[in-house]
């Protein structure tokens, strides 16, 4: 009796332990496919933020070679310093002044102030304690 009770047992937890099995296996498989996933889209924001990057270098990159170039350094003297080359003059033009107006006006050319070579103390000086 134990022997015949034990035959049809046998089939019946081996069906029970495959269907564990089973629910194991595709329970494993679903948590890696959706670690796959996760890493996939990791991997594609990570390759925007790259791309995005590389766009910030290259515009650095050419702002720096602009910077190096003598034309923005020629222009910033200008605006900065107040630089002039040797044969350019200063011109005011008067805002609000109709176009034909203006057209008929003579243009007066503005010229340099004498440049001050005294060093800077007596610059100091002269700026504190001049009457």
């Amino acid at each position: 009796m134990i022997g015949k009770a034990f035959r049809f047992l046998i089939p019946k937890l081996f069906v029970i332990a495959s269907l564990v099995l089973a629910f194991w296996i595709g329970d494993v498989t679903l948590k890696e496919m959706d670690r796959g996933k996760r890493i996939q889209e990791e991997i594609a924001s990570l390759r925007a933020e790259a791309q995005k990057t590389q766009k910030e270098n290259t515009v650095l990159r050419e702002k720096i070679q602009y910077f190096q170039t003598d034309d923005f350094k020629t222009q910033e003297a200008r605006t900065k310093l107040n630089y002039q080359s040797e044969n350019e003059r200063a011109v005011v033009i008067k805002s609000g002044v109709a176009d034909d107006a203006a057209k008929t006006q003579e243009i007066v050319p503005v010229e340099p102030k004498a440049q001050d070579f005294s060093p800077n103390y007596e610059k100091w000086l002269k700026q504190f304690f001049a009457a």
